[in-house]
């Protein structure tokens, strides 16, 4: 019997594709993970500082995780890591011992999710216990408590890393930034309508503390020129004229302007 070529392997290629589609359609495994801070006043607290008991004053923080499952299968043995050496160094905070955490904020889905209650961010990492699982879909919340000490303070960086056993690679989430103590951030915008020029300067308090004495410097001299003199020492006039006195756009209330600028 004589076979087409061309019709046997147009055969054998739709074949495969039927048998092979629905395993590529519905299992994917995949897995997604993010963290936050929040900033609240000081506090003492029983700590665990790497491994050791403490008791501790300083800025507190909720370390808040989010993983979640992307994919299609049942996600097992799903791993959670944030070392926060890598954030604070080591010895500068502690977890907090007062408390069951980590915390387990919501469930969103199915789950199984067992906690590691010895976790501390230093001599161990993992938020979770062996067995955790995630169905398709749900969505795991998760916190812990940390206590800041030896009065550290700036901008730092956090970051988690997720697994499970049907993954190859782990996922880490995007760096989260924050600021301990105090940061003052600065803006400027420039109006231009003819000869007039309109400034609009923005201030923020970054971090977690209340910014006091605060000072604002604008040397229009630098921008526009002063003038310098003219013949026999005599002062010129600036290259500009003040219109208007700066005037509170957005007013918390607690900022005073200098009636002479």
């Amino acid at each position: 019997m004589r076979v087409n070529p061309k019709h046997y392997l147009l055969s054998f290629m739709l074949c495969l594709a039927g048998f092979f589609a629905p395993y590529s359609a519905y299992a994917q495994a995949a897995i997604g993970v993010s963290s936050a801070v929040q900033i609240l006043p000081d506090r003492n607290a029983t700590l665990d500082v790497g491994g050791t008991p403490s008791v501790g004053f300083g800025p507190r923080l909720f370390i808040t995780w989010t993983v979640e499952n992307l994919g299609t299968v049942t996600l097992t043995d799903i791993t959670l890591v944030n070392n926060l050496d890598d954030t604070f160094g080591v010895g500068n905070y502690g977890t907090n011992l007062e408390n069951q955490y980590p915390e387990i904020i919501g469930l969103e889905g199915e789950g199984t999710i067992n906690r590691n209650i010895n976790y501390n961010g230093s001599t161990d990492t993992d938020v979770l216990a062996a067995g955790s699982t995630l169905a398709p879909g749900s969505i795991l919340t998760i916190r812990t408590e940390v206590i800041l000490l030896n009065d550290i303070s700036g901008s730092f960086q956090n970051q988690a890393t997720a697994g499970a056993a049907e993954l190859t690679n782990d996922t880490t989430s995007e760096p989260t930034e924050f600021i301990i103590g105090s940061n003052i951030g600065v803006a400027k915008n420039a109006t231009v309508n003819g000869n007039e020029v309109t400034f609009d300067i923005y201030l923020e308090a970054f971090g977690s503390a209340t910014l006091s004495q605060l000072s604002l410097t604008e040397n229009l001299d630098g921008v526009f020129g002063g003038g310098g003199s003219g013949d026999q020492d005599v002062p010129l006039a600036p290259n500009y004229t003040l219109i208007s006195a700066p005037v509170l756009i957005d007013d918390p209330g607690t900022l005073n302007l200098n009636p002479g600028f």
